[in-house]
């Protein structure tokens, strides 16, 4: 199994092993949070669902579970989960195991059983709550339900509104975007130029809110040579909505480390960094902050002196402001 979680890592996925017959999870990543383990929970509820098949992919508001029917005891589980704040993954990852769902799930298949894997198409399967369906569009392309739900996503990503975003996604994925806008025959094409317009929408959407411009155009080049790129995408509005969720991380990011209060971004780096030694040092090297004079501390804590800044920090600390600087700003914080 070190082959299938070195793999794992490289897609930035959490990776699961479900016993059919017992229906026990085996988590192979230690770190995997419980917003995953929820959706594996769906999975167990729906265990005949994931025997059907081969290979599926598992969609759902927030992210995919590419699952691959190893044998008849097992099942391997890749979870992509789009919204998870501290994420690593690059938007060309992303877009990257999107198009590649069926190479995936066979290179899981051969890694597990060291054999050839088979020859089969990857089907994709939509999770909502409780239920799963095939994933079908049901409406017909209307633009003003289509611009109502872009202009909703934009809202939603540029105020960091989780809930919304999930409903304007839901609303979007309702309609059939490719095929009547579009000519059938080239569909490919079709697609792409639907995704480049959507990322550009996007990027302009970002810049007018804030969100620095050149790194803005940075994530939209290589947003688009991607999807030049890609072959193909066995499931196009995933790949819409994995693209949604990065623009939501990075202004969501974007605003945590410059728009919050100091003590909430040295919280927030903290707890996206829990799980490291994190010294004083990195976290004013992160957030741009820290190196002020005491007089320029007490002002921004709102303090009517800098001496009575030093007295509370003394009370509360044992120690003085220069001190705690001389002797602890370089050591290692256990948290």
């Amino acid at each position: 199994m070190k082959d299938i979680k070195k793999l794992a890592n490289i897609l930035n996925a959490d990776v699961i092993l479900i016993d059919i017959a017992t229906k026990q999870v085996n988590y192979l990543d230690e770190s995997t949070n419980n917003s995953i383990k929820n959706v594996v929970n769906l999975l167990i509820d729906n265990i005949e669902l994931l025997t059907n098949r081969i290979y599926q992919s598992l969609d759902y508001n927030s992210g995919h579970i590419l699952t691959c029917h190893v044998n008849e005891e097992s099942i391997v589980c890749f979870s992509f989960k789009y919204d998870d704040p501290l994420s690593t993954s690059s938007e060309l990852m992303m877009l990257h195991s999107l198009s590649n769902l069926k190479s995936i799930s066979q290179i899981i298949y051969t890694l597990y059983n060291s054999n050839d894997a088979p020859e089969e198409e990857v089907h994709i399967t939509k999770f909502s709550d409780k239920l799963h369906i095939k994933k079908e569009s049901s409406e017909s392309f209307d633009p003003k339900t289509f611009f109502n739900a872009e202009t909703d996503i934009i809202k939603s990503i540029v105020y960091s509104r989780k809930a919304s975003l999930i409903s304007a996604l839901e609303k979007l994925s309702r309609l059939k975007i490719i095929g009547e806008r579009f000519a059938s025959n080239n569909m490919i094409r079709s697609e792409k130029d639907t995704l480049i317009s959507y990322v550009s929408i996007l990027n302009r959407a970002i810049i007018q809110w804030g969100y620095p411009v050149e790194s803005a155009f940075q994530l939209h080049n290589e947003l688009v040579q991607e999807i030049e790129l890609s072959p193909q995408f066995l499931n196009f509005f995933q790949v819409i909505r994995e693209i949604t969720w990065h623009y939501f991380k990075i202004v969501q990011n974007h605003r945590v480390h410059n728009f919050l209060p100091l003590h909430q971004r040295i919280k927030q780096y903290i707890k996206e960094h829990i799980s490291e030694n994190i010294t004083l040092d990195d976290i004013a090297t992160a957030l741009n902050a820290l190196n002020l004079t005491l007089l320029e501390i007490s002002n921004l804590l709102s303090f009517s002196t800098a001496s009575y800044f030093v007295k509370t920090f003394k009370e509360i600390t044992g120690i003085t402001p220069n001190h705690f600087r001389q002797h602890f700003f370089d050591e290692e914080l256990h948290l």
